[in-house]
């Protein structure tokens, strides 16, 4: 199928896409006021059988503040930047997606080459706006009216037929003017004011087949007042005094003080009654249709058999269409092209196959007659026969979709080829392997996997055809070996003998013949020599790691790894196993002790270094997870984190025993009681003992003793008898770090002394045999 040509795809890109419709006109010719009061009328339902809906926010938005500022009775200001409106038309059941522009209208002045006339250029339909002014120079009408003929001499120009094909229209605006000279509807008003544009109307009668003339008002009588003074530039708006610019996103409004309140009040709201609006938006939704229609006319005939851009188009023409009469008539079109097509596809796709099956059936019958010539040829050659079958089946994977009865009589001619081939090939071979067997030089294990090969490649062939060969093969080979035997224990004992080899020398010499040769004569001499030096390896390296272990007693883990070694060398068991293995363990339990002892040896001599001794306790318990003291030491080491922190203990006064001379003269005793401080905090007093000198309180301070490592201890008597005062004062050193002890025995101070009980304990560590 032909590829469809570029003006093809062209026109159905125009037909498919979202239709333009060019507005042109001269600055203040009123395009803004037209699209803003069409929007306004028929979006209200204003315009018989017309709606038009905005189809984006950024064209609701524009159009909006257009009619608002119309309502509130201000004039549009002039249009400074460009604006897309994205509007959709509906007629009946007849849906139209219309783009229109808003421009400055300065871009279109004769001799001006702007961004719009591209727009312009490329539209689906023009409307021509000018306004009605009766009182317009000649000069400045036909300036206007060579503005149009520039714009319409660019289609012309482009058109083959020198016919430009879009609908035209020359829309003349404020049309009001007209009525108010005095005619009764403004028709003949209309007609006087046309033939001052002659040069437009013959372009159009000469050029554009499809073209028209409306009279319009956007405002009505009541609103053309507002525009009966619009200056055509912005400067020239302006009315003596300051002036103020504001600013929006789509324009920018030069406003005088003057305009903005005149006697201080708003301007009044206007009614706008618009006239003649539903005229041109008819003609526009009728001429497009038939321009569609023309186009789609058009491709049928350029483009009879590109179906796929067909049915897009006739698709597209439907949605926008799809009451009209050439709808049904397009899709019926449409439906004949699809039926053609299969049918001619059809027809191409046999007439294909039955060539094809005859070209393929004389392909294959020449390729098999030749393979029979060849075969004839070589009647006394299988291999080059074979060859050529092989050949024809390989070019011919075809042949017995037309000839299935071929088949078997090929199989059965090359399994017969194939049989002579081998046949033959077993007695050339057999015949090689014989001259190489007569050959007294020739390498008898070379001999022998050349006759398993022989055996692999030909399984057919018989003993007998192969006994004598294999015979004296096996001969051979049997002296060879005797022989290499002999030599290679003899290389062993001068080895041996020479006593420069080491020991794994001649036990891999020995490994190694009885591999080669486990049958020969010497394999059971071979044996008994390698279990030799396997026992005297085994001696020597157990004799190195004895050595190592005396030479360095407290390198446990080095002399561990020697035992190890040893043991890694014989896996399987050696004379030392059991040796090496209770070595190892004496090792371990003489380590365990060694290291524990060190952590008890600190904690006797220097149990207040807590810092030193949970290091030790730790490092014990790396070495040993599983040593015999692994519980003393967790237990050590748990101690040594709860001295180090403030905690409460339960201390209990017992008794105490104290010389007369505490007593006051003329006193049956000492009334005594203790007070315990402990980093500064009081902690009692206890109960007094009355008239004692050996008291017995048997006192729990009702709080605990809060106390951590470091902190000092000190003991308070009182004699409460007569006046208080101080009989017993004992502070623990600096240098005790361990004072919470005095609560856990008695505490003298001379031969006075006061004795407690408390729930601090010290750790008992096990001994150490």
């Amino acid at each position: 199928m032909s590829r469809p040509s570029r003006d093809s795809v062209h026109l159905v890109e125009r037909l498919c896409r979202r239709q333009r419709v060019g507005v042109f006109g001269h600055r203040g010719v009123g395009k803004t006021t037209l699209l803003a009061m069409l929007y306004r009328e028929a979006v209200a339902g204003r315009i018989p059988g017309i709606r038009i809906a905005s189809a984006d926010p950024a064209t609701s938005e524009y159009l909006g503040d257009k009619i608002t500022q119309l309502e509130s009775g201000n004039r549009l200001p002039a249009t400074l930047a460009e604006a897309d409106l994205n509007l959709n038309l509906y007629q009946g059941s007849t849906r139209l997606e219309l783009t229109f522009r808003d421009y400055q209208g300065e871009h279109v002045e004769l001799g001006r080459d702007e961004s719009i006339h591209e727009f312009l250029n490329d539209c689906d339909a023009l409307w021509l706006c000018i306004d009605v002014d009766r009182e317009a120079s000649a000069a400045r009408l036909l300036r206007r009216q060579q503005e149009f003929e520039q714009l319409l001499e660019r289609y012309v120009s482009e058109a083959a037929a020198r016919t430009i094909e879009q609908p035209v229209a020359l829309i003349l605006t404020k049309a009001d003017r007209l009525q108010s000279a005095g005619a009764a509807d403004g028709g003949e008003n209309v007609a006087a004011f046309g033939e001052r544009m002659n040069m437009t109307f013959h372009t159009l009668r000469t050029h554009c087949p499809n073209s028209d003339l409306f009279a319009i008002s956007s405002l009505g009588r009541e609103g053309e007042r507002l525009l009966q003074h619009t200056p055509e530039t912005p400067q020239q708006c302006l009315l003596p005094g300051p002036a103020t610019t504001t600013e929006t996103p789509n324009r920018q409004v030069v406003v005088s003080e003057a305009e903005e309140a005149v006697g201080g009040q708003e301007p009044l709201p206007v009614e706008l009654s618009p006239k003649g609006l539903a005229e041109p938006i008819e003609w526009l939704v009728a001429s497009l249709q038939r321009q569609d229609e023309a186009r789609l006319e058009t491709l049928f005939e350029q483009a009879p058999t590109q179906y796929r851009l067909l049915r897009r188009s006739v698709e597209c023409f439907a949605d926008r269409y799809p009451g009209a009469e050439k709808t049904a008539e397009y899709r019926q079109l449409l439906r004949s092209l699809r039926r053609r097509q299969l049918r001619h596809r059809l027809v191409l796709a046999l007439t294909t196959a039955i060539v094809a099956c005859l070209s393929l059936w004389s392909y294959d019958a020449l390729g098999y007659q030749n393979v029979l010539r060849a075969q004839q040829e070589n009647a006394d050659d299988p291999v080059a026969a074979l060859e050529a079958w092989r050949a024809f089946q390989r070019w011919h994977p075809t042949r017995h979709w037309l000839t299935p009865g071929n088949a078997k009589d090929e199989v059965a001619c090359i399994a017969r080829l194939q049989e002579e081939k081998n046949q033959k090939d077993k007695l050339l071979a057999l015949e090689q392997l014989r001259q190489a067997t007569e050959n007294p030089d020739a390498d008898p294990d070379h001999l022998y996997a050349r006759l398993v090969e022989f055996h692999a490649t030909f399984p057919n062939a018989t003993q007998q055809e192969t006994q004598s060969l294999r015979d004296a093969i096996v001969k051979r080979r049997q002296e060879r070996r005797t022989r290499r035997a002999q030599e290679a224990f003899a290389a062993l004992l001068r080895t041996e003998e020479a006593g420069t080899a080491s020991l794994e020398t001649l036990l891999s010499k020995a490994d190694q013949y009885l591999r080669e040769f486990p049958d020969s004569v010497n394999a059971l001499d071979v044996q008994r020599r390698r279990k030799t030096y396997i026992r005297r390896i085994e001696a020597r390296e157990f004799e190195k790691a004895q050595l190592y272990s005396k030479q360095n007693p407290l390198n446990f883990q080095t002399r561990i790894e020697h035992y190890q070694a040893y043991l890694d060398k014989f896996p399987s068991g050696g004379i030392y196993t059991k040796d090496a293995l209770k070595a190892i363990a004496d090792i371990e339990e003489t380590w365990d002790k060694f290291d524990f002892r060190a952590v008890r040896d600190h904690f006797v001599s220097r149990p207040a270094e807590v810092v030193e001794l949970a290091a030790r306790c730790r490092t014990y318990l790396a070495a040993h997870p599983q040593g015999r003291f692994v519980k003393a030491a967790r237990d050590l080491l748990r101690w040594t984190e709860q001295v180090s922190e403030r905690r409460g203990y339960r201390v209990v006064l017992k008794n105490g025993e104290f010389e007369k001379s505490v007593a006051r003269f003329f006193s049956r005793g000492p009334d005594l009681s203790v007070v315990i401080e402990v980093n500064g905090i009081r902690y009692g007093p206890s109960t007094i003992s009355e008239d004692s000198l050996q008291p017995e309180w048997e006192f729990e301070f009702p709080r605990p003793i809060r106390w951590k490592l470091g902190d000092r201890v000190r003991i308070i008597v009182t004699d409460y008898d007569w006046l208080d005062r101080v009989v017993f004062d004992v502070e623990s050193e600096p240098a005790d770090p361990l004072a919470i002890l005095m609560l856990s025995r008695a505490v003298y101070s001379g031969n006075n002394w006061v004795r407690f009980q408390s729930d601090f304990t010290m750790p008992k560590l096990p001994r150490i045999d």
